[in-house]
C-alpha cells in the first residue's frame, strides 16, 4: 500500500507542468489548478504518514498504553 501511495505522489510531482500552474490563474486571480495539486498532495502524505505510523510505531503505542496503568503503587 505505501509503495503505491509513494509512487503516486511522485509521479504526479514528476509530470506535473510547474511553470503552468503557477503561471494559470483564474477570473479572480486564484492559482486554482496549483491549489488542487497542493491539497491532493497534502492528503496523500497525510495518508502516507498515517500509514507508516501505523506500520512501524503501532508497538511503541500498544507498549506505552499498556505500560501506563502500571506504574507505582
Amino acid at each position: 500500500m505505501d509503495e503505491h501511495l509513494i509512487e503516486s505522489i511522485a509521479s504526479e510531482l514528476k509530470l506535473v507542468d510547474i511553470h503552468r500552474l503557477c503561471n494559470e490563474r483564474n477570473r479572480r486571480g486564484k492559482r486554482s489548478a496549483l491549489d488542487q495539486l497542493l491539497a491532493r498532495q497534502q492528503r496523500r502524505c497525510t495518508e502516507l504518514t498515517d500509514t507508516l505510523a501505523r506500520t512501524y510505531f503501532s508497538h511503541a503505542m500498544t507498549v506505552r498504553s499498556s505500560s501506563a496503568g502500571g506504574g507505582m503503587a
